[in-house]
Parts: structure tokens; sequence; C-alpha cells
């Protein structure tokens, strides 16, 4: 081949390898071609579509569940979660399936305007800014990263009440229908009972269920007397009562819910008076009558003076004065001893409320334990019926530390064996 066709090869070759090479320059001139390019070369910051793996799940710290609390902003607290591709989390807390705190944040502090939440190590912490009604919540928290992955902690419950409990009193001993209110505490201003003692003073009052009842009985001086406390059940219902010597005694109520929210009623007076029985001797036919000769306390822990008041009557009454006296005296110790026997046998529930029906049967030895290591019995069992009016007392003829009941009431049968001698037996059904 000549040299010269050789050469005008050589340059056809050269034209068609470099026009190409130009017209790809001139490309890159063109916008869309240009933004492609340039976003294939910045490197990608956000998780793509390739991740499927969701977040360790968030776990719950407080409120514990089953709380109860006054707190109307309580604090929430729960441990951060984790993802395996280093995305960015943010949590959202829901009450009772709402989603009510949104855009927490994994790494550092964040705030909406009904919530503020810190991180404080590896837990989160959120404190709402708005109070939250009195009612009954169930809480979780949901994890989530930047692709959309989920992850969701347990569900805890928990309750507000801000509301102290109230207090209701019915009955003091034979004042019936009182209805105090502590919504109506201008009420107790002066008020004071008059009760004939000393005495067991009962009371019937109503309070929230499962409160904590308190009595507190001062004397003049401000001094505590006796005080005792007193678990209402899910009726709110209470029986409480108190032994009372004669005197003057300030009397304060109060009671506190589960979240210890409290109450307490202004204080109140009650007076125990000394309670007395008059002896008058017989009239004769044809005079008039006559005024009571003596006056006595009428209660067992005056039986001391009974000798130096009889005493006190004058020899020189008519014979027939003085056997009437005597008489009267006679009824008077039978009637205390009546008295003492009023009741022998309390019996209350698990939950320190009176027992309101039972049917009683009370086997009484042959022999005494002392005689005979064998408890034998030949006789018939006396039964008892205990009725809601009872309040949990009853009298049993001949109890001793030698008997045996069988208590039968709607939850079954119990039979016990007394072994110590006791004034009163107090038993737990």
């Amino acid at each position: 081949m000549p040299t010269f066709t050789k050469y005008l090869l050589a340059v056809l070759f050269a034209v068609l390898v470099i026009s190409p090479a130009t017209s790809s320059v001139s490309a890159n001139s063109d916008p869309k071609s240009a933004t492609v390019s340039a976003t294939a070369t910045v490197p990608t910051t956000t998780p793509t579509t390739s991740d499927t793996t969701t977040p360790s799940n968030p776990a719950l710290i407080s409120p514990y569940d089953g709380t109860i609390t006054a707190d109307r902003t309580p604090l929430f607290v729960w441990r951060r979660s984790s993802d395996n591709n280093s995305n960015t989390l943010t949590y959202t807390l829901y009450h009772n399936g709402v989603a009510t705190y949104l855009g927490i944040s994994n790494i550092g502090n964040s705030a909406s305007s009904n919530y503020s939440a810190i991180v404080d190590g590896n837990e989160i912490k959120l404190t709402p800014t708005i109070d939250l009604p009195d009612n009954s919540y169930n809480w979780t928290v949901t994890a989530s990263d930047g692709s959309g992955n989920t992850s969701h902690s347990t569900t805890w419950n928990f309750r507000v009440d801000s509301t102290p409990p109230f207090i209701k009193i019915n009955e003091i001993d034979n004042y019936s229908n009182l209805n105090l209110h502590s919504t109506s505490p201008e009420n107790f201003t002066d008020l004071n009972f008059d009760i004939t003692g000393p005495t067991t003073v009962s009371f019937h009052i109503l309070t929230e269920p499962y409160s904590t009842l308190t009595l507190q009985f001062y004397d003049l001086a401000g001094n505590l007397v006796t005080q005792s406390s007193w678990s209402a059940g899910n009726s709110g219902e209470l029986y409480p009562s108190h032994y009372l010597p004669v005197g003057l005694y300030k009397l304060v109520i109060s009671a506190y819910d589960l979240a210890l929210n409290t109450t307490a009623l202004p204080e109140f007076q009650l007076t125990i008076t000394q309670a007395t029985i008059s002896i008058s001797p017989p009239t004769l036919p044809g005079s008039t009558p006559s005024s009571p000769l003596i006056s006595i306390p009428y209660t067992p822990l005056s039986l001391d003076s009974l000798p130096a008041t009889v005493a006190q009557i004058e020899t020189r009454l008519p014979l027939l004065y003085i056997i009437g006296s005597l008489l009267a005296v006679i009824a008077l110790l039978m009637l205390v001893l009546l008295w003492k026997k009023k009741y022998n046998l309390v019996l209350s529930d698990e939950n320190g409320q009176p027992l309101a029906q039972a049917v009683i049967y009370h086997s009484i030895p042959n022999t005494a334990r002392s005689q005979s290591s064998i408890l034998l019995t030949t006789k018939q069992p006396i039964s008892y019926n205990l009725e809601p009016k009872n309040l949990g007392k009853i009298y049993l003829k001949g109890l001793t530390r030698y008997s045996t009941l069988t208590i039968r009431t709607n939850q079954g049968t119990l039979i016990l064996s007394l072994s110590r001698k006791q004034p009163v037996y107090f038993l737990t059904i």
C-alpha cells in the first residue's frame, strides 16, 4: 500500500476515536445528566430499604405495673433501645392505646407542648407538662428507626388518683342516722355526744373502698389516750369500736387511700357519763312514795363501793325498809352479773369486720382436761344463731377453756377447741 494511503487511513482512525470522547464531554453539560452524576457520587447518610432489622425493645422502669399515685404528672422512665445499623431512634409513648407523646429522642433532650424528656445515661425520663386526669391507664413505648422498623415494650398499668377519700359517720353508739360527712365540716362545730358508760362505743362509718381509717381519742389536755386503725374492704363500710372509761374525749377521725391522699374530720367531743341505778324502799299502804334511798354506779368497776353504800342505810328505818333495800341490792348484783355476761364471744372476718351470720354449736365436756386427757361429752351441743344485728358479739352459756365450738358460715365449717381461760374470746374466721 502506498505511503500516502497509509497516512490517510491513520488520520481517519484518529478522527473516529477522538469524536466519541468529545461528545461525552458535551453530554456532561446536560442538566439531567449532571444531576444524576452528582447524585451518584455523593455517599448516602440515610438508611436504605435493605435495612429490615428492628431496634431492641425498650424496657419499662417506672411507674411500675399496678402503681397508684396522686401525682398527676408522673415521671415515665424506660431503658433506651439499640440499633445494629446505627440508625437514629425515636420513641412514641402510648396511653390506653393512644400515641400521647411523640418524637422522643434517643440521643439528647427533647420537648413538645405536652412533655419534656431527657437522656440520663441508658435511660429516657419523660415528664408530662399537662396534668393527667384521674383515671386508670396502661402505657407502652415504641422505638422506631429511620427505615421504619419498630419495636415495642411490654404494657404496664397505673392509676392516677388525686382525690382524697371521703368519711361519713352514720352511727355513734345509740345515735343513728347522723349523716356527718367530710364535705360538710361546718356540721362538726361544737359537736358533742353524751354516752352512758363506761362502755364500748361502737361506730358505723363509710369511706373510700380499701382506705385505712384511724380513730384517735385525746383528753382535754391534748394527750393521746388511745387510737386504732381499721382497713376498709371493697364496700368501704367499717364498724370500729372502743372501750372508754368515764371522762371527756376529743375524737379525731382520719382516712388515707391507696394513693396516700388523706382526709381528716374536724375534732368533736364524746362525753362518757357514769351510769347509775337508784334503790328505793317499798311504799307502805297508805303512805306517800319516798324519794330514792341510795344511788350507786351501774358498773362492775364500782362493786367495791357497794358495802360502804349499804352501810350508810340508817338502822332506825323500819325493818320492812331494810329488807326491801337488801332485796334491791341483791337485784342490783344480779343485774351486774347479767351485764358481765352480755357477750363472751366476738367473731370477725379476715378483714377485721364483725362476722355477719353464723351458726355456732357449743359442746361442753363432762370432765375438765385437768382430770382427763380425753375430751368426753354426752351432752347435746347447744346451737346459737349469730345475726347481723349482733355485730359479731354473742353470749354462749357455760363457755369455758374446755369447750369445743363448731362454727358454720357461708364459707365453710370450722371446729375449734379452746385451751385457755378468757373472759371474752375473740376469734377471726
